[in-house]
């Protein structure tokens, strides 16, 4: 499971699991959430990591420039 937080400090909902450039929500609203280009926060295994968002497919699925 990844942490999502925006720059901006926005709250999000919903949980969310990476594979590849894929990150795959359940309850979340990507589509309302973020924008092509946005970049959010991942913390994995203890180490923050920078993400860019480069597609959005719909409220539970989208896809990064950055591979998780």
């Amino acid at each position: 499971m990844a942490d999502l937080s925006m720059q901006d400090t926005k709250k999000l909902t919903g949980t969310a699991s990476a594979s590849g450039v894929t990150l795959t929500g359940t309850n979340t609203q990507f589509a309302s959430d973020f924008k092509v280009g946005d970049l959010f926060e991942i913390d994995a295994a203890g180490t923050t990591k920078r993400m860019e968002v480069k597609s959005i497919t719909s409220d539970t699925v989208l896809t990064t420039v950055e591979t998780f």
